[in-house]
């Protein structure tokens, strides 16, 4: 079968595609992927079937809403896969602050070559493309999460960073700061970027001005951050971390891009300069109904968000995740990228979370039915 997805992925600019062609490839690619998970995950199949739904009621985009998400907490269990156990390369999981237990998300070589190619797109419309990245993060050999492997994936794979040119600035649980500041100071490649949390980007911001450093990254280095804001929540504010970020390091504030990181679906949704996360047209982003998940929120209200993916094969990536949200479809952007806009606002509301908790209890009854 000619897969849709992979034609979407050669587009040279998927952000900025006519609306009605991106549409035309958003629905046929969610179409296939939807039924080739129907027909590939037995229990994601069953779980549909409580729904009444098969894949031929997907018709219009309108009709994405109509498509089944699995709770996130589902993929503490058993791994839930749409391909043979033997076609499974990596295992990703992510941490958790309510669950001493992990998500797990099997992946298979498909889905990784496509999460390069879904990078590479990210990174090279947000500008970065070569140099230097000081991961603040574990590598990839002490870490399994999401956000760590699926960033050194597309450096390595998708953009062809060398070895040389990527260091990871914590090591056994400690962020070696004296040695990271070192790197990003003397790196030969340029320009320097950062990528990781926010509460490891604050601890280099203290480090730098409680020594009374002076650091300059280049006019065209990018300060990524992602990883949940809740360890700096209360502490300092999205506006002051972003004033103390680009004065620490000599940037301006639109070279700090904001990443949401989603790994229930394997990717990132990355700011643009104007501070709004673009939706690429091979992922659907909902707001739901807390007390009806089969009904949306208006335009820019507030829902809990739902997120499914069109190129991760090896498992039904359609995941309602706990988290509030407001998605706008039609919203104009001053960068001129087409495609939805989406807000992350924290963890869901009691109301939400019980209706997780049902479908949860549906989705793992299936699972253990003998």
């Amino acid at each position: 079968m000619e897969w849709e997805i992979d034609k979407l992925l050669q587009h040279p600019a998927p952000f900025r595609m006519p609306e009605k062609e991106a549409e035309e490839s958003k629905l046929k690619s969610f179409r296939q992927i939807f039924e080739h998970h129907y027909k590939n995950c037995p229990e994601y199949r069953k779980y549909c079937e409580l729904y009444s739904l098969k894949p031929e009621d997907i018709k219009t985009l309108d009709d994405l809403v109509k498509i089944q998400p699995i709770p996130s907490d589902a993929f503490r269990g058993k791994l839930i896969m749409s391909v043979p156990q033997d076609k499974i390369v990596l295992v990703a999981t992510t941490s958790s602050t309510t669950s001493k237990k992990p998500c797990q998300y099997a992946l298979d070589a498909i889905t990784l070559k496509r999460t390069s190619e879904t990078g590479v797109h990210f990174f090279k419309d947000a500008g970065l493309t070569h140099g230097f990245v000081c991961m603040l993060t574990p590598s990839p050999e002490e870490s399994d999460t999401g956000l760590v492997r699926g960033m050194t994936h597309v450096l390595r794979d998708g953009l062809k960073f060398s070895s040389d040119n990527i260091i990871y600035a914590v090591k056994s649980g400690k962020v070696e700061t004296e040695k990271a500041i070192k790197a990003i100071t003397t790196a030969h490649s340029r320009p320097v970027h950062m990528y990781g949390p926010p509460f490891v980007f604050m601890h280099f911001v203290e480090y730098i001005e409680r020594h009374g450093l002076d650091i300059k990254l280049d006019k065209d280095s990018l300060l990524i951050t992602t990883g949940g804001w809740k360890t700096v929540a209360g502490e300092v504010t999205k506006k002051e971390f972003n004033e103390r970020v680009s004065k620490a390091f000599h940037v301006r504030e639109d070279q700090l891009r904001d990443g949401l990181g989603l790994t229930d679906i394997y990717t990132m949704i990355l700011e643009c300069q104007y501070h709004n996360k673009h939706v690429p047209p091979w992922i659907h982003v909902s707001a739901r109904d807390p007390a009806d998940m089969n009904t949306e929120v208006g335009e820019g209200e507030e829902g809990l968000l739902v997120l499914m993916s069109s190129f991760v094969n090896s498992y039904p990536a359609i995941v309602a995740t706990g988290d509030m949200g407001a998605v706008w479809n039609k919203k104009k952007c001053e960068c001129r990228r087409t495609g939805q806009i989406v807000e992350h606002r924290g963890r869901g509301s009691k109301l939400g979370a019980r209706g997780c908790a049902i479908r949860l209890e549906q989705f793992m009854e299936i699972i253990t039915r003998k």
